[in-house]
């Protein structure tokens, strides 16, 4: 294990998300895999792939190209080429994206770190990069992998190093990808990888120029849980189907322990010198949640959110950005974590606000880092939801609001006064909006519901709402 305390000021400047590539649908995907693999599979992994996939048809995933021409691709080293087309078009992207937003250009980065998990190219990653965008030959460059999902945050914070470890003030770029169609496995293997993940890369400006920024690094912890049982829980494999992910039953728990000791060593840094005595004697994990306003907790799936929200004592809306970038774009291991911080930024944080990063991976590792919001940014949308009771049944309202005008109102649904079961109405309102920033109860709810599934019922929609969310009755 080992502690970073960040002292010279380094801060996130920038960052772009990539949206290379097509959207592809539990669905659509499904039908894909039904011409391509179902005929060759047995009747459970034909099974399997039918719950994965239909159970939620319109979860979604990015994919540089279509999986049917993927699957009709065995040889292996036209996959190789494949991939490495699809790494250029999402770095180059995603780079591109960056040095447009933050208006700064290849001379004005000094390091290069880039990090990738799913195959392997060489010349390297950062060479790619480099040469795409004709980088000075004294840019020092570092290309990271094997570290699973958890190495986005592993790539900022070797950047983080390479940083402090200068005299003058430099830029470094970061870089995390995955094109994790490159691990597509026809057999048995790939059923869980082939659903879980998707495709994305994200950009990300690190400074220590006296200059604009979103966000100051405060903290980074990064520990590995070294016994053999974490270490087999996520592993690379290949058969003569090719590469791919396997993922043990025993990952939840693994994970749980992880993190557990992860935060041992992270929460006495951001509580009080009061909470911070009382773990000293007790080793008991302070109530420390309430001290930050953010969390970007890595979309690993939507059983790992559950069971972090249980494990750390949080609000499915707490966790809301990262359902909505699982929901959106799947699992794309090391880039994931920074578009949950997209979706974050849209939210729009204040000056001062804090966000917990965290991910985690094959080792199994799990790295912390705590930012700072420099200023507050514009919140671009926002969900409302309306109840109101009318001729016996609860009426659900949704209005989405847009850079602070609000659009016309939807019907999200109706349900019978008689017969309302709170948990069901919370669990119907989270399936269709992933998170809420404002709940306006109408007196007639009350006025029409008994006192005690009343009180229930806004109990179960308080845990849905995201962060500075409210919930008002009218």
């Amino acid at each position: 294990m080992e502690i970073v305390m960040f002292t010279r000021g380094v801060k996130l400047v920038d960052f772009y998300c990539s949206d290379h590539g097509k959207a592809i649908s539990n669905a659509d995907l499904y039908q894909d895999i039904e011409k391509t693999v179902l005929p060759t599979l047995s009747d459970e992994s034909r099974k399997l792939y039918q719950k994965l996939l239909l159970d939620n048809p319109e979860r979604s995933r990015h994919v540089t190209h279509d999986i049917a021409y993927i699957a009709s691709i065995t040889d292996r080293s036209e996959r190789l080429k494949l991939y490495e087309e699809s790494i250029r078009g999402l770095m180059v992207d995603a780079v591109a994206g960056l040095f447009k937003q933050a208006g700064v250009g290849p001379d004005n980065i000094d390091f290069i770190v880039v990090t990738s998990s799913v195959g392997k190219t060489m010349p390297s990653a950062a060479s790619i990069i480099a040469s795409e965008f004709g980088f000075a030959s004294k840019t020092v460059t570092l290309n990271l992998g094997d570290m699973a999902c958890s190495s986005g945050l592993a790539a900022v914070d070797a950047g983080v190093r390479f940083l402090r470890s200068e005299r003058a003030p430099k830029r470094c770029l970061v870089v995390a990808l995955e094109a994790v169609t490159n691990l597509f496995n026809q057999s048995e293997y790939g059923v869980v990888p082939n659903v879980v993940f998707g495709e994305g890369a994200a950009a990300i400006l690190l400074s220590t120029h006296r200059e604009p920024a979103k966000y100051a690094i405060k903290e980074s912890v990064r520990t590995i849980a070294a016994h053999k049982e974490a270490y087999e829980v996520i592993r690379f494999t290949e058969n003569e189907k090719g590469p791919s992910i396997r993922l043990s039953r025993e990952l939840p728990q693994v994970a749980a322990g992880a993190i557990k000791d992860n935060l041992q060593q992270f929460v006495p840094r951001v509580v009080s010198p009061w909470d911070k005595l009382r773990f000293l004697v007790t080793k008991k994990i302070p109530d420390w949640q309430n001290r930050l306003e953010y969390w970007a907790l890595h979309p690993g799936g939507t059983a790992v959110l559950n069971g972090l929200a249980r494990n750390l004592k949080l609000a499915q809306g707490n966790l809301a950005f990262s359902f909505r970038v699982f929901d959106q774009r799947s699992n794309m291991s090391s880039p994931s974590i920074f578009y949950v911080l997209r979706e974050i930024e849209m939210h729009g944080p204040k000056k001062r606000d804090r966000v917990l990063m965290m991910s985690f991976g094959s080792g199994f590792k799990v790295n912390t880092m705590l930012m700072k919001r420099l200023s507050s940014a514009r919140p671009e949308r926002s969900v409302v939801i309306e109840l109101k009771a009318m001729n016996g049944q609860l009426h659900c309202h949704t209005r989405q609001q847009s850079s602070g005008s609000e659009t016309a109102t939807d019907n999200l649904f109706q349900a019978d006064l008689a017969t309302l079961d709170p948990k069901v109405i919370a669990n119907d309102v989270w399936k269709r909006t992933l998170g809420v920033n404002q709940f306006r109860i109408c007196p007639s709810v009350s006025r029409d519901l008994s006192s005690e599934r009343y009180r229930s019922l806004v109990q179960e929609l308080r845990g849905l709402l995201m962060p500075k969310g409210s919930l008002t009755e009218l």
